[in-house]
């Protein structure tokens, strides 16, 4: 990682190739279901990061205004 001297606040950050390693485990969520500005809380642990894969939103009872 360094700063990028363009714009001199940013910084730069390359793919390490060990990420997948890095993973110590995966965890599942499926049939998640949210109601419109809720928040839903997911049990990760003392997760210091977190990604994401394969969001599937499906909505019902969708109209148009």
């Amino acid at each position: 990682m360094r700063l990028d001297t363009k714009t001199g606040s940013n910084l730069l950050q390359w793919p390490v190739a060990e990420v997948e390693s890095l993973r110590l485990r995966s965890d599942e969520f499926q049939n998640l279901k949210a109601q419109p500005g809720s928040v839903v809380s997911l049990d990760v642990g003392t997760a210091t990061q977190v990604c994401v894969h394969d969001i599937i939103i499906k909505m019902s009872n969708f109209s148009y205004a």
